[in-house]
C-alpha cells in the first residue's frame, strides 16, 4: 500500500517555527560545551594517560629505575 501524503504541506513559515528554539533550550545547547569540556580533561587526565603510560611501560624493559630498554 502506497504511503499517502500529508493534507496540508509543509510551508516555509511551518519549517521555521518548528526550527526555532526556546530561550531555555538555546541556554542549555551554548552551556553544554563549557560544562562537559571540564570533565572530558578530568577524565583524561585520571583515565586515559595512565592507560596510555602502562601500555607504553608494558612494551619496554625497565627495572622502574634508570633507562628503559625496547
Amino acid at each position: 500500500m502506497p504511503a499517502v501524503a500529508s493534507p496540508v504541506p509543509e510551508t516555509a513559515s511551518r519549517r521555521s517555527r518548528r526550527l526555532r528554539l526556546s530561550p531555555l533550550e538555546r541556554s542549555r545547547r551554548r552551556l553544554f560545551v563549557p560544562f562537559v569540556y571540564p570533565a572530558l580533561v578530568v577524565y583524561a587526565a585520571v583515565m586515559v594517560a595512565p592507560t596510555v603510560f602502562t601500555l607504553w611501560i608494558s612494551l619496554n624493559h625497565w627495572a622502574g629505575a634508570g633507562p628503559m630498554q625496547w
